[in-house]
């Protein structure tokens, strides 16, 4: 339902229908309340020439939830394990302190399992990025067999479920 494509969300609204069956003629009133309905937004990247990235890549900005965002793919590690790893965080480019779920994913070229991380966190203006030093190992990413990067070409996601400000 989260993707766009599938033609369910139009912006940031999702319309239902219901097909009602009349059995028994009493009258039967029930509703759906989506008041406080966290609405998913996701984000694609398709890298090209990934084994000809530097030590960062940043995507372009992008807005959710009144936040401006980047990614930020550090393809040889950052921390205690340079090299080893890839390091995957998400940047808010505000200023402002709020909290916010989300899940970054490295999407497998080969119809076997993604390597998927969720997390929450709050972000304020001195701590404006959160993710992962070791997200994915090197050698399952640089092996052909595993699917990770297929023609050089590496695929990346992050959904964001929601966003809440602090007071």
């Amino acid at each position: 339902m989260s993707d766009p494509s599938n033609g369910y969300l139009y912006g940031d609204s999702c319309v239902f229908g219901v097909e009602v069956f009349v059995i028994k003629r009493e009258p039967v009133i029930e509703y759906v309340c989506l008041k406080n309905f966290d609405v998913l937004h996701k984000r694609d990247w398709k890298i090209q020439n990934f084994s000809k990235l530097g030590d960062e890549w940043k995507c372009e900005e992008f807005c959710v939830g009144g936040h401006k965002w980047k990614i930020c793919l550090h393809p040889k590690g950052t921390g205690e394990k340079p090299g080893r790893y890839i390091s995957i965080f998400l940047q808010n480019v505000c200023s402002k302190s709020f909290k916010a779920s989300f899940a970054i994913c490295v999407k497998n070229q080969l119809k076997q399992p993604d390597k998927r991380a969720v997390t929450d966190h709050s972000f304020t203006a001195s701590k404006n990025d959160w993710g992962w030093h070791s997200f994915i190992e090197l050698a399952a990413i640089n092996d052909p067999k595993k699917g990770f990067v297929v023609e050089d070409c590496f695929l990346l996601d992050v959904e964001i479920s929601s966003v809440q400000d602090v007071a």
